[in-house]
């Protein structure tokens, strides 16, 4: 089923997160990326890849909540609450994060195509 294979896809994007797993974030997002973050900017794939590489980004821990995934033929929109504790730019964060995903199929794999993110009063 394809709400299993976006919920997959979801465990190891935040697992890639917290690990820094470089691999499996650039493989999971697509080269076309497009993200807006919570300040309205945009964020490309190798934006945010450049981030985890450099140590800027580091994420302690990503627990999600309110997940809701729609699925239309070989495209996916997920919405999740994520709580979020780690570092940015050596600053301590924790936020309560509400994301929005765009998953496409794609040559038999999921891709992340776009997304936004805004922070929730914790």
């Amino acid at each position: 089923m394809c709400k299993n294979e976006i919920i997959a896809c979801e465990e190891r994007l935040l697992k890639a997160m917290k690990e820094c797993d470089l691999n499996t974030l650039n493989e999971l997002r697509h080269d076309d990326l497009i993200f807006n973050d919570p300040t309205g900017e945009l964020v490309t794939k190798e934006m945010d890849l450049a981030a985890y590489r450099s140590g800027n980004m580091a994420v302690d821990e990503n627990t999600i909540s309110d997940q809701e995934i729609r699925v239309f033929g070989d495209t996916a929109i997920v919405t999740v609450t994520v709580h979020l504790i780690g570092s940015f730019m050596k600053q301590p964060i924790e936020n309560k994060c509400r994301f929005v995903r765009t998953w496409k199929k794609m040559e038999g794999e999921w891709k992340m195509i776009g997304g936004a993110s805004l922070i929730m009063p914790v």
